[in-house]
């Protein structure tokens, strides 16, 4: 590698030098001129990367290529002409000249390589008409960038190309020669407010004006048969949308989370709405669609909660899964007489394939026909307030009714075995509910958030309270049945109102956090029948006071106690036989470097601890199976006395 000698921030590359090695000035942060004779033919990788302070440099007309990263984060350049004898500019060779306002380019080059000017400050760029692509994330970044040049040589155009350029109002300097543009080409274009989408673009990748925040207005030209994936995702003020009458596709996922736009005209070319097509768009409150659609797909209208009605034409042969999920306010549901597959019978205010109800509404009535009801069919429809599911009714999905927060009243038909997971989760305004004998099953969740909930009674055939069950119910008081032999993870995890529990003889599983974070409740006593205690099952209990193990379990685990911070006794039966070091452990706030809380648990006891009693004869036993910091607690209960006969 030759030596070169920087004077007074100044280098003179020697004549006869044709190329400049890779990294030679790499770093050299007082290099701000560089003189190149014209000798020179190539500059490779890094040559001058990172020279902050380079301010000046002259390109000689010999030279034909610039290496990767030639110039990289040369932060002080602020212009460059790129003579004509340049064929070749390597990938980001100029990235990261935050400086660099002004560039010309070589008439020679074919390509301009990924990352070549990012994230550099150039107010425009006329590109040459020798140029036929432009690549990834050439300009990306470019947040000055408000005024583009680009010839009908350029015929693509890499992904991410025009991300982030704030400046950029309008794309219409894009020309007809353009067919192919890239994932995400002008996401967060935050100066765009209105586009027009040529028909001459034949491939586009997706998400092309992904969360560009201040676009308003898009159309696209008559000749034009689909939108495009993703075109305009998340691009938050969109309100106009122009479909000219050509359009056949509504892409997967094209106007998803565009939430102002509140209406659209769909053509009647349509004949496809896209899985996503119109997701989280919240202010959708109306939607007519045309009778040349034959598909919904998956997801179509999913969260678009301001949707109140919506008709099924006749030609519709598949409407995907959870296509009208989320669909808060849907007061009206109906399918178009004549439609082969779906039909909403008896008026019946539902969308209903075979004896399966898919989709239901604030008003719908579920005929006696019906045998399923699928899952997620009434999922978050907030003004629903009761319902009567009919006799004929001998499956519900899960999640079936997940997130009704209005529904007060529902009647279960004796003709259901099993109650899936989620079913009613956050129900908030459910107070009660019948669950009929028929019942052998209640599945994980299902009445997990059901906040009014005081009153439930289990069928005699349901033998295991499942995870997350009654998860932040409002019960004060629980009796749990002599029925139940365990009680899952998380069954009652955050009832902070309950008080009281009754847990009988036949329980012999108490598992992980099963009532975790019960604020409320003070006190409890698990029967002598027990075999298996989780961790976690009573952490963070603050107000209980009283626990008593009238046997078992074998052993108390990690955390089974932890956080109890008003813990007084602990009453022991005769069948442990190991403790957690940790059972008793304690939570404590402690600062960091950067001045926030960090929860850290210790091997502490609750300060409230008074005495931990155990069975008559069973200190010297509970002394080794204990930890250490626990024996001055251990207190020996005195032996029963056995009342006397009469002689």
């Amino acid at each position: 590698m030759a030596n070169y000698e920087i004077k007074n921030g100044i280098v003179v590359i020697p004549e006869g030098t044709t190329v400049i090695e890779d990294n030679v000035f790499n770093e050299c942060k007082d290099l701000t001129s560089v003189v190149i004779p014209d000798s020179v033919t190539e500059i490779e990788a890094f040559a001058f990367g990172y020279c902050s302070g380079l301010k000046s440099i002259v390109l000689p007309n010999s030279l034909k290529t610039i290496g990767s990263g030639a110039f990289y984060e040369c932060t002080g350049l602020t212009s460059i002409v790129i003579p004509n004898s340049v064929t070749q500019i390597e990938k980001y060779a100029f990235k990261g000249c935050t400086g660099l306002t002004k560039v010309e380019l070589s008439n020679a080059l074919m390509e301009l390589k990924e990352e070549v000017f990012q994230d550099c400050k150039l107010q425009s760029i006329a590109i040459p008409n020798s140029v036929t692509k432009i690549g990834r994330s050439a300009f990306q970044g470019c947040t000055t960038l408000s005024k583009v040049d680009m010839p009908d040589s350029v015929v693509e155009i890499g992904e991410r190309a025009f991300a982030e350029c704030a400046a950029l109002t309008s794309i219409d300097f894009l020309p007809a020669s353009v067919k192919k543009v890239g994932h995400r080409t002008f996401a967060e274009c935050a100066g765009l407010t209105s586009v027009f989408m040529p028909k001459s673009i034949e491939e586009q990748d997706y998400g092309l004006f992904d969360n560009c925040n201040n676009l308003t207005t898009i159309e696209f030209e008559e000749g034009m048969t689909e939108t495009g994936e993703g075109i305009v995702n998340e691009c938050p003020n969109l309100t106009n949308v122009i479909l000219p009458h050509t359009i056949k596709t509504i892409s997967r996922n094209a106007f998803e989370k565009c939430t102002k736009l509140a209406s659209i005209v769909l053509p009647d070319s349509v004949n496809s709405i896209e899985n996503g097509a119109f997701h989280g768009c919240t202010s959708l409150a109306q939607v007519v669609i045309p009778s040349s659609v034959e598909w919904i797909g998956d997801y179509a209208f999913w969260e678009c909660i301001g949707l109140t009605g919506i008709v099924i034409p006749k030609s519709v042969r598949y409407l995907g899964k959870e296509a009208l999920t989320d669909c808060s306010a849907l007061a009206s549901i109906v399918v178009e007489k004549g439609n082969e597959r779906y039909d909403s019978r008896n008026d019946c205010n539902a969308i209903i394939e075979d004896d399966t109800l898919l989709f239901g509404s604030a008003a719908t009535v579920i005929p006696d026909t019906v045998t399923t009801i699928q899952e997620h069919a009434f999922q978050r429809i907030e003004s629903l307030t009761s319902i009567v599911i009919p006799e004929s009714v001998t499956s519900v999905g899960r999640c079936a009714f997940f997130g009704c927060k209005n529904l007060t009243s529902i009647v279960l038909p004796k003709s259901l075995t099993c109650i899936r997971d989620h079913t009613f989760y956050n129900c908030k305004s459910l107070t009660s509910i019948a669950i009929p004998e028929s019942i052998t099953e209640i599945g994980e969740g299902t009445f997990d958030g059901c906040s009014s909930l005081k009153d439930f009674t289990f069928p005699s055939q349901v033998t295991k309270i499942s995870d997350y069950l009654f998860s932040n119910c409002g019960f004060t008081r629980f009796d749990i049945p002599d029925t139940i032999t365990e009680i899952a993870a998380g069954a009652f995890a955050c009832c902070n109102k309950l008080t009281d529990i009754h847990i009988p003889e036949s329980v012999k599983e108490i598992k992980n956090g099963a009532f975790y974070n019960c604020t409320a409740l003070t006190s409890i006593v698990l029967p002598k029948t027990l075999k298996k205690l989780g961790k976690t099952v009573f952490e963070g209990c603050t107000a209980l006071t009283s626990v008593t193990l009238l046997g078992g379990p074998t052993k108390l685990e990690e955390k089974v106690f932890t956080g109890c911070t008003a813990l007084e006794t602990l009453t022991l039966g005769s069948g442990i036989k190991k403790a957690d070091e940790n059972m008793l452990s304690l939570y404590v706030e402690e600062p960091t470097d950067e001045g926030w809380k960090q929860i850290r648990r210790t091997s502490q006891f609750p300060l409230t601890l008074k005495a931990i009693y155990v069975p008559p004869r069973k200190k010297d036993y509970y002394e080794e199976v204990l930890p250490g910091a626990l024996h001055p607690f251990i207190v020996e209960k005195a032996p029963e006395k056995k009342a006397k006969t009469k002689k």
